[in-house]
């Protein structure tokens, strides 16, 4: 029974392709994506929060690489963080390997 649906619906996209294919020009689709908070302050893409942004084939990947370098610098300060940590527990540790060993693992 699926077999039969699926060829089913192969012909019928064979026989009409224009039913079957996606509308990639943004003029015509009408579809706008809004962001409920602002991302990005870069001359590619700028995500204002409550403004319309067409949505295209590169709207998706600007995106995602906007979450991507904000992420980057969260994690970067949180590895600066860890370190100090680090750092302060070896200090702290007055010669004991116990938590020398500790600290380097922070």
């Amino acid at each position: 029974m699926i077999f039969l649906t699926q060829l089913t619906a192969l012909l019928f996209l064979a026989a009409f392709p224009e039913a079957g294919r996606a509308d990639d020009s943004p003029s015509t689709s009408g579809v706008n994506f809004v962001p409920q908070v602002t991302i990005g302050q870069d001359s590619e893409a700028n995500f204002t929060k409550g403004t319309a942004v067409p949505v295209d084939g590169n709207t998706v990947g600007q995106y995602i690489r906007l979450i991507y370098k904000y992420a980057i610098g969260v994690i970067g300060i949180l590895a600066t963080i860890v370190m100090m940590i680090g750092g302060v527990l070896w200090l702290t540790a007055g010669g004991n390997q116990t938590r020398v060993s500790e600290a380097q693992e922070w």
